[in-house]
């Protein structure tokens, strides 16, 4: 699978997710399928294909992370060059709140179940009101007084609870938000990897 099949892989889940219900199981199955998949670009996928581009002596078993490609690219100085590239990027990487946070939730999900979801239910309710000022003089005599404002005629229209999910570290967006935002990060690291590398 190359970088760009993980690439697409993540895109359709990440659509999934934000076309499911919020109500619905099937959308933390496609949330926790994104998880894994958007977090496999970076940590396995991309750096295979840079393998296999560079010429260096790796098979999809074995396992290849940035110290193993490094050894790997011993006197192969194009191979070097990418890879002090991408671990500053990397390390960059790790400063962005969306990546330090949802791409651990990937490693929850496989090794431990489902990671904090925080439920959120927005109902509507509407209320008539009517008012009306009296104004007093300092002995409790009325002054003053002004109708009642009057109720309004015809209810507006009525708007059905709206649900949402957030993860509990981003609690103010919606977790397609949150989603969206970390293959963005990821996405916009892919494209300047292979515009810098290609």
């Amino acid at each position: 699978m190359t970088v760009q099949d993980k690439v697409n892989e993540a895109s359709f889940f990440l659509s999934k997710t934000k076309s499911t219900d919020y109500r619905s199981e099937e959308k933390l199955h496609y949330l926790f399928a994104f998880l894994a998949s958007v977090r496999g670009i970076l940590e396995n996928t991309i750096l295979y294909d840079y393998a296999s581009k560079y010429g260096l002596s790796v098979t999809l078993e074995d396992y290849l992370d940035i110290s193993r490609f490094r050894d790997l690219a011993t006197g192969n100085q194009q191979a070097l060059n990418f890879i002090n590239w991408f671990q500053k990027e990397m390390a960059k990487l790790s400063a962005d709140p969306y990546w330090s946070t949802l791409g651990s939730k990937r490693n929850i999900v496989v090794h431990r179940g489902r990671p904090g979801l925080q439920h959120n239910i927005h109902a509507y309710a509407t209320m008539g009101l009517s008012a009306s000022v009296v104004v007093r003089d300092p002995d409790g005599n009325i002054v003053s007084q002004t109708p009642p404002s009057p109720a309004p005629q015809s209810p507006p229209p009525r708007r059905n609870p709206e649900y949402s999910i957030s993860f509990q570290e981003f609690p103010s967006e919606t977790i397609d938000d949150s989603c969206e935002n970390l293959f963005n990060v990821i996405n916009g690291l892919v494209q300047r990897t292979t515009t810098q590398f290609p």
